[in-house]
């Protein structure tokens, strides 16, 4: 098992968006996995329903769950883990999780 650790000099929480709708399984999964995350790097997340934007709807409909960072799409669709916290921690400013220790479990 694998346990990653960012830097916590950031000073304001990262400002996510977790594009989404009502009744998206992927889209739970992914706030899941952005609440693990929030664990280790500050994060402000925002969930935004595309069906409410028909511009949104029409861009993302196929493609949610969408996490962007910036307006900058950051992951899309089956997300994992490891992929949501190296786009992050990009993101963040850190380049790449500063500290990978594996650990016995």
């Amino acid at each position: 098992m694998a346990r990653w650790r960012y830097s916590r000099l950031m000073s304001a929480p990262l400002q996510v968006e977790l594009l989404t709708r009502r009744g998206c399984s992927l889209c739970d999964k992914t706030h899941t996995l952005l609440d693990a995350v929030a664990r280790d790097l500050p994060l402000e997340v925002r969930s935004v329903d595309i069906d409410v934007d028909e511009g949104l709807r029409v861009r993302y409909d196929q493609r949610i769950p969408v996490v962007r960072v910036g307006g900058v799409d950051v992951c899309e669709g089956r997300v994992t883990l490891p992929e949501l916290r190296a786009a992050l921690a990009v993101q963040a400013g850190n380049g790449a999780p500063l500290d990978h220790q594996a650990t016995g479990g």
